[in-house]
């Protein structure tokens, strides 16, 4: 898959992940440690997260959100914009 991505323009990929809630083994927590065995995020990609926190996994979404920050990404939550996906 990494191939078919990387000869995309960066504007014309999207990519749809698991992980809103800071689980261990989920992409998006995985992509955000540098750990993704295929997918590697770039400086000024944007994540958007319109899931609202669960309680109980607080802690797991704040060290995903600071690995984000960390890795220098545009993240959109819905706290700041009001986002929805179904």
């Amino acid at each position: 898959m990494s191939s078919e991505i990387d000869t995309l323009p960066d504007d014309r990929v999207l990519i749809l992940s698991t992980g809103a809630q800071g689980e261990e083994f989920a992409a998006l927590t995985r992509m955000a440690k540098g750990e993704h065995n295929v997918l590697q995020l770039r400086k000024d990609d944007t994540i958007l997260m319109s899931a609202s926190t669960i309680p109980g996994n607080e802690s797991a979404v704040g060290h995903m959100i600071n690995d984000l920050v960390v890795r220098d990404v545009n993240l959109i939550t819905n706290d700041e914009i009001d986002v929805h996906a179904s």
